[in-house]
């Protein structure tokens, strides 16, 4: 019956199922390197990076800060995000989507405890946990789960240890409105093929 609605529409099912398997599951992967924005050591970095999907913040004060990276992580790339106090204040990442992976290299300015990444379902680092990940060296470190909203970047340990993070990358999945829209465009066009 549904088969034979399709049909007087011109649409054949299997053909529409088809695309909305594909664009549901096509995630867009980004690494943002914090070096394109050109800004000297102390610029706060907020929103500068909406048009990919990501706004930056910290649990008080006015946000993390650019800073010149030097450690052996970044050997290429001259700057980090540092939250201004060392860490003790999370830095925090909401996605204008839904992420399904989340991740930074992390380069330690003095070495006193370790960081960690945690993923919500809520934006701001609310909601519910959806996993997380930590290191007390010099790595990359993410965490991986569907319906991302945020995630944060903490202190973790006794003593005062500087962080900087890099490279941070992620994975957004378009938004169901971007998903319905590429849906009707397919139908369109198969439809004008006729």
């Amino acid at each position: 019956m549904i088969e034979r609605r399709f049909a007087r529409l011109g649409v054949v099912t299997s053909a529409f199922t088809a695309t909305c398997v594909i664009t549901a599951t096509t995630a867009v992967g980004e690494v943002i390197t914090f070096d394109d924005l050109g800004a000297l050591s102390g610029t706060i970095v907020t929103d500068q990076y909406a048009g990919l999907g990501v706004v930056f913040s910290t649990l008080s004060g006015p946000g993390p800060t650019l800073v010149t990276a030097s450690g052996p992580i970044f050997p290429s790339d001259p700057q980090g995000l540092f939250d201004g106090e060392g860490f003790t204040n999370p830095l925090i990442v909401d996605f204008i989507g839904t992420a399904t992976t989340a991740g930074a290299f992390i380069d330690f300015g003095n070495i006193g405890s370790g960081i960690m990444i945690e993923a919500f379902d809520g934006a701001g680092g609310t909601g519910s946990s959806l996993g997380s990940a930590s290191t007390v060296t010099e790595s990359f470190i993410s965490v991986d789960a569907a319906g991302i909203k945020s995630v944060m970047f903490s202190q973790f340990g006794a003593g005062g240890a500087t962080y900087l993070i890099d490279h941070f990358t992620f994975e957004v999945v378009p938004a169901p409105g971007t998903l319905a829209l590429l849906g009707v465009a397919g139908l369109v066009s198969r439809r004008r093929r006729r």
